[in-house]
C-alpha cells in the first residue's frame, strides 16, 4: 500500500469569511425640500430698490462733481490742471459700491426695511455717515490719481442723503398699497394656540404695516390646544398633518406655542421646518424670565442662550451680596 501524502486543508482567512446576514432597516422616505416662495416673491421689489438706490447714488456724486469742479462756486486749484469727469468715473464706481455694501450691511433691502420708511431712513442715514470717512480713507489708501476732494466727498454725502430719502419714500409709499404689500407677507401657521398666540396674532391684526398672514392652527403634538383658538382663526387639522398643511397652505413661518413637549418632539417639528424651507419660532413663554435679559453667547466655541446680568448694579449692592454669601 503506498503511503499518500494527506495535504492538510486550507485555512480559511479571517477576512474570507462570510459576513452575517444583517437585516437592514429602510430608508427613510427623502422629502424635496421646498423652494423658499417667500424669497421669490420680494426678490422682484428688491432688485427695484437696488437698481433705484444705484442710479440715485450716481447721480447724487455726479452732481457733487459739477458743484465741486464745474459750477464755479468753489475754489480750483489752478496748477492742478483740469479734472476730466472720466478720470473721477473711477472714484464714483468704488464709492457707489461701497455704500451698496454698507447699504446691505444694515439690512436696508430688508422687506421691512422696504415698507417701513423709518427703519429705511434711519439705516440710510447710519450708513452715509460711515460712508463718506471710509470713502475718503479707501480713496486715499489705494492713490487714485486724481486724489479724491474731501469737499467732492463732503457734497457726495450731503446729495446722496437728500436724493436718497424722497425716493426711497416714495419707493415705500407704493409698496404699501394693498395690491402690492401683500406680496410680502409671510405665512404664518401655529402649532398649538395659548394666550402668547392670542397676543401675537392682535398685535398683527393692529399693525397697520405688518408683513405676516395668519393662515390658521394646528393641534400640538399632544392633540389638544392649550386654549381655545378665536372663531376667525381657521383651524387646519391635526399635527400628524402638518407636512402636507404646510405645503397646501404655502406656509413660510410657524410657531410653536405649546410648553408641554419633549425635547425630541420640538427637535422633530423643526427638523421638518428646516426641510421644508419653513422658518421655525417659539413663542417667549419657552423662556419665563425678562425677554430683554436672553442673549446667545459661546463658551469654547458651544452656543448657548443665557440672561444677561444685571447691568445697572452699582458696587456697594455687588459687595453686600458677595458679603452675603
Amino acid at each position: 500500500m503506498t503511503n499518500q501524502q494527506v495535504q492538510p486543508a486550507p485555512r480559511l482567512l479571517a477576512h474570507s469569511r462570510p459576513a452575517p446576514v444583517v437585516a437592514s432597516k429602510p430608508a427613510p422616505p427623502v422629502i424635496a425640500p421646498t423652494p423658499d416662495r417667500h424669497s421669490a416673491r420680494t426678490d422682484l421689489p428688491v432688485a427695484l430698490a437696488l437698481v433705484g438706490d444705484t442710479l440715485v447714488i450716481l447721480l447724487s456724486q455726479a452732481l457733487a462733481f459739477w458743484l465741486r469742479f464745474r459750477s464755479g462756486w468753489f475754489a480750483v486749484d489752478p496748477m492742478a490742471g483740469p479734472i476730466l469727469f472720466l478720470e473721477y468715473m473711477r472714484l464714483i464706481i468704488v464709492g457707489t459700491t461701497l455704500l451698496l455694501f454698507t447699504f446691505a450691511h444694515l439690512r436696508v433691502y430688508y422687506a421691512r426695511n422696504l415698507i417701513n420708511f423709518h427703519e429705511a431712513s434711519t439705516a440710510i442715514l447710519q450708513g452715509t455717515a460711515v460712508w463718506v470717512f471710509a470713502f475718503l480713507a479707501i480713496s486715499l489708501a489705494l492713490d487714485f490719481q486724481p486724489p479724491i476732494s474731501r469737499l467732492f466727498a463732503l457734497l457726495s454725502y450731503v446729495g446722496c442723503v437728500a436724493l436718497l430719502l424722497p425716493w426711497r419714500w416714495a419707493y415705500s409709499r407704493i409698496l404699501q398699497q394693498e395690491g402690492t404689500i401683500r406680496h410680502f407677507r409671510r405665512r404664518v401657521l401655529f402649532v398649538g394656540w395659548n394666550r402668547d398666540a392670542d397676543r401675537m396674532a392682535d398685535a398683527i391684526s393692529k399693525d397697520r404695516h405688518h408683513l405676516y398672514e395668519i393662515v390658521g392652527c394646528v393641534t400640538s403634538p399632544t392633540g389638544v390646544f392649550q386654549t381655545q383658538p378665536p372663531r376667525h382663526t381657521t383651524q387646519l387639522g391635526n399635527y400628524p398633518e402638518l407636512s402636507e398643511i404646510l405645503e397646501r397652505q404655502k406656509v413660510d413661518v410657524v410657531v410653536l406655542t405649546d410648553l408641554r413637549l419633549v425635547m425630541e418632539e420640538v427637535v422633530s417639528l423643526a427638523n421638518l421646518c428646516e426641510r421644508q424651507y419653513v422658518d421655525f419660532k417659539v413663542v417667549p413663554a419657552y423662556f419665563p424670565l425678562a425677554m430683554t435679559k436672553l442673549h446667545l453667547e459661546t463658551i469654547s466655541s458651544v452656543p448657548i442662550l443665557g440672561a444677561l446680568p444685571v447691568e445697572n448694579e452699582n458696587t456697594l449692592l455687588r459687595g453686600l451680596k458677595i458679603a452675603h454669601r
